[in-house]
């Protein structure tokens, strides 16, 4: 299934799958997550992407503020969501936090990247047909606020 981004979306997806890769066969897998993540954000820095680590989402509850409820891992340029992982595989909930993350900042693009991944390549994923071994999965929003994964 095809979704209708804009190119410079995809232009950034690819900058952020490649330095992704790059920082996989650099430093292999096993490693804690906070070192996967500044790793990536200086390779995107390089590409010459603005990356912001530790980004605080907002949230209310009955309309009070509820403090501190939600990080994003690392956002580039003010447009994608990037949430790391580093662990054996992911499991449902980790497409379920991307998932928020993008409803509660009306982004349109998250990436689930998780770098202790055996089969460290890019994948679909999907609710019918989940895989939970790869490496790099893009979540697109839809409209409705439901979310399918596509590449």
């Amino acid at each position: 299934m095809k979704y209708n981004i804009p190119d410079h979306l995809n232009d950034i997806t690819y900058d952020i799958i490649g330095a992704a890769f790059e920082v996989r066969k650099q430093c292999g897998k096993g490693l804690l997550e906070n070192y996967y993540e500044a790793a990536l954000a200086y390779e995107l820095e390089l590409k010459g992407h603005k990356v912001n680590r530790q980004v605080l989402v907002p949230a209310l509850y009955k309309g009070v503020p509820v403090k501190d409820p939600y990080k994003i891992d690392i956002l580039v340029d003010n447009e994608i969501i990037v949430e790391l992982k580093s662990v054996s595989h992911l499991i449902s909930e980790n497409f379920s936090q991307l998932a928020t993350y993008l409803w509660l900042t009306d982004k349109k693009v998250g990436l689930l990247i998780n770098f202790s991944a055996k089969d460290f390549r890019s994948g679909t994923w999907t609710k019918e047909k989940p895989d939970y071994n790869i490496g790099i999965v893009r979540i697109i929003q839809s409209k409705g606020n439901k979310f399918k994964g596509n590449l």
